[in-house]
């Protein structure tokens, strides 16, 4: 049973399906009658809840789960969904994983090129292409980054299935990220524009109106972080050194917004929460350690950021 609303199951049998609300294993999804079209779905036997009750819901509903940051879509399309053999979800899961990249990878690439001045199409065109290709390296080596981690922190009680299932897991994250980040680039413009004063920003009238208390609210208490007393300790200047604000290649800079659209805000923030909540759906383990495994693979992510830098200038 859940403890602290933790799962601590450690079922590796991929033949069977997994209870969303108690993450227990169960065998089978549907009662099967006699008349093939005649279905209904199975209670746990364990929480005596609906197994899977996504199975009759539609996409929608879904997503807006996944939005939530509930674990119970994402018990969901990790263990249950694809048909009613194995190597069919896996197959499924596989497809997903690549239609899934390719979404966020695209979508990251197009708002980090929301308010890239270029001078045609053409260049447009090449610009997005180049913030594509640094997309796609920056989701590959934390992808790997997220797998070492889990390695060092999780050794034995690491399967090969976990692997193989991270990257369909950070994309599903990703989905939550992705929306506020485009929502952002819609309502604050002026954030994702060289010259924001040429750019109406929405976020002061109309139906988004009551965003104006909030944005002064962070443009009051918002300031530089090199003015900081903090950067004076050789300590803390040495990590800063690492942050991705010192990364000095063209493409690392596109996109770089400031303030509501920042990195630190949705991308971390959002982001990170999501991740945490995949990470402890696919590990079966507790958000305490699959936070230890982000945090060991952030650092991994920025050195390898760093590492990568010079050869993009």
């Amino acid at each position: 049973m859940p403890v602290n609303g933790e799962c601590q199951c450690t079922t590796r049998n991929d033949s069977l399906y997994e209870c969303v609300t108690c993450a227990r294993g169960v065998t089978s999804l549907y009662a099967k009658y006699s008349d093939p079209t005649n279905t209904s779905l199975l209670q746990c036997p364990h929480c005596d809840q609906i197994a899977d009750v996504f199975q009759s819901l539609p996409r929608p509903v879904l997503l807006l789960n996944l939005l939530l940051l509930k674990p119970q879509p994402f018990r969901h399309i990790l263990r249950n969904r694809g048909g009613d053999r194995p190597n069919q979800r896996r197959r499924y899961r596989n497809r997903l994983a690549l239609k899934l990249a390719l979404v966020v990878v695209g979508a990251d690439a197009l708002v980090r090129c929301a308010g890239a001045q270029t001078e045609n199409e053409l260049q447009a065109l090449r610009r997005f292409a180049g913030t594509f290709g640094y997309c796609l390296l920056e989701t590959v080596s934390l992808l790997l980054c997220i797998a070492a981690a889990s390695v060092i922190v999780r050794r034995r009680a690491l399967s090969w299935s976990d692997l193989q299932l991270i990257p369909l897991t950070a994309f599903c994250a990703s989905i939550p990220t992705i929306f506020f980040l485009i929502v952002s680039s819609v309502v604050w413009r002026r954030e994702y524009v060289a010259d924001g004063s040429e750019v109406t920003d929405i976020s002061t009238g109309g139906a988004f109106a009551f965003l104006s208390p909030i944005e002064k609210f962070y443009k009051q208490y918002a300031h530089d972080p090199q003015q900081t007393a903090m950067v004076q300790s050789p300590l803390l200047s040495y990590l800063a050194s690492y942050s991705r604000a010192n990364l000095r290649s063209g493409l690392a800079q596109v996109g770089a917004a400031k303030g509501w659209a920042s990195e630190a805000l949705l991308r971390k923030g959002i982001g990170g929460t999501s991740l945490l909540v995949a990470c402890s759906v696919l590990f079966r383990t507790s958000k305490r350690q699959v936070l230890l495994i982000l945090i060991l693979a952030w650092l991994f992510h920025l050195v390898v950021l760093h590492a990568a830098d010079p050869f993009l200038l």
